[in-house]
């Protein structure tokens, strides 16, 4: 099966706060089946590592590098990536982080156009035909003799109508 990459970027202004800009899901993976909360994952495991680099590590690492101490502690902002690939992995979707941005590459299925085309066009076909079915004119003929002997009708709309249907045969 073929794919097609969508790639997602988070154009954070204020490189702190991770709801600054934060992206819309992309109609392309609601169209593979992705679903809103697990978009939401991917980019909220990024967001919490980069708030945690602004609000922990950074003034950690600004208090002890004085003292020659210098302190690795971050997030892995790629903790909802795992959890994202195993849950879509029997419809063949994937995420990875793009190194060195706020972005994602989501690796989908591709869509054969002409196949979902078909597969869109024959039940409107199908529907049109069924909802527009030509009457039989001799049960109208017979409906109208009715309406005509009751009353319901006078003798020239029952010729007006009588020569449309005879017309449409």
């Amino acid at each position: 099966m073929s794919t097609e990459q969508v790639t997602v970027t988070w154009s954070n202004a204020n490189g702190c706060d991770p709801t600054d800009g934060r992206p819309e899901i992309p109609v392309r993976l609601r169209e593979a089946g992705v679903l809103q909360a697990d978009f939401d994952m991917v980019l909220q495991a990024l967001a919490d590592a980069e708030e945690f680099k602004c609000k922990v590590a950074l003034p950690i690492t600004l208090v002890v590098w004085p003292v020659g101490l210098c302190l690795f502690c971050v997030k892995d902002p790629n903790a909802g990536v795992a959890p994202f690939n195993e849950k879509y992995e029997a419809q063949q979707i994937k995420v990875q982080r793009s190194i060195g941005t706020w972005g994602f590459l989501f690796t989908v299925p591709r869509v054969d156009v002409a196949v979902a085309t078909a597969a869109v066009a024959a039940p409107v076909v199908a529907e049109i035909a069924r909802d527009d079915p030509q009457p039989d004119p001799v049960e109208t003929l017979k409906k109208l003799t009715a309406m005509l002997d009751e009353g319901l009708i006078s003798q020239a709309e029952f010729d007006t109508k009588k020569a449309e249907i005879l017309q449409r045969m």
